[in-house]
């Protein structure tokens, strides 16, 4: 179904989101996924549409593929945010 994957952290303030979500990328985004920048994605069972920022891509994926939910879309044209900085976050 997918080959690349995107993890997530989510524009929510909510402490009971505050960790990072995986969505499978689309064939039509492959080319516009990078780490850093802003998506698009479908959140919850209500299907809320809400802001992310990509912190990593990867090949393979250990979540359930059928449980995955497709990226929305890609916002940024680079990323607003660099590697570096998200290593940050995450020490």
């Amino acid at each position: 179904m997918y080959n690349t994957f995107v993890q997530v952290i989510l524009d929510n303030l909510s402490k009971s989101t505050d960790q990072i979500y995986t969505y499978g990328v689309p064939d039509s985004l492959i080319n516009s996924v990078e780490e850093g920048k802003r998506v698009k994605v479908n959140f919850g069972r209500g299907k809320n549409i809400i802001d992310g920022l990509i912190v990593s891509v990867d090949s393979a994926c250990d979540y359930p593929i059928e449980k995955i939910k497709p990226l929305i879309a890609v916002t940024d044209e680079r990323p607003i945010v660099t590697k570096e900085m998200i290593k940050i976050l995450f020490w």
